[in-house]
């Protein structure tokens, strides 16, 4: 080879080790019986749903963990997706109280069901659709503001 060549081959070396230094991984830490059910991640973090005791039915408990910490537990947990503007995760969670529409650290219920959840850009961030009780119909909200849908029974 010619110097040329050499010293390409040792530009591109470089290149590759560098690129394999500024890698990082993020540690998930489950604890005994957890179990990993989905993933998500956005470009500097990620969201983990986890599960214990996932065939039994009475002491089941979901869990959504992030690299500084977790919520839960849960009795159910459904749509964890990563925000499209880049703000944290998004999922719905049932507990005692019922279900909510959690955006990063806010909670927005109690509802009866909230059967959808979507992220949006700006203004927009946070939309699902939800029922406050049996009877009532589905209402649209943006965080905790209704936008579409009839109120009422």
């Amino acid at each position: 080879m010619n110097r040329v060549h050499c010293l390409v081959f040792l530009l591109i070396v470089l290149n590759s080790l560098q690129a394999q230094e500024t890698a990082f991984s993020l540690p998930l830490d489950l604890e005994e019986g957890e179990e990993l059910i989905q993933l998500q991640a956005d470009i500097l973090s990620y969201a983990a749903l986890t599960v214990i005791n996932r065939n039994d039915p009475d002491n089941k408990q979901y869990f959504v963990r992030f690299e500084n910490g977790k919520t839960g537990p849960w009795l159910e947990v459904k749509y964890l997706q990563a925000a499209l503007d880049s703000s944290g995760f998004l999922y719905t969670a049932k507990n005692e109280q019922g279900w909510f529409a959690v955006e990063g650290d806010k909670k927005y219920g109690p509802y009866f069901e909230v059967p959808k959840l979507r992220s949006g850009k700006s203004a927009f961030c946070c939309l699902y659709l939800a029922k406050e009780n049996e009877n009532s119909n589905q209402l649209l909200y943006n965080r905790d503001k209704v936008i579409g849908g009839a109120a009422g029974i």
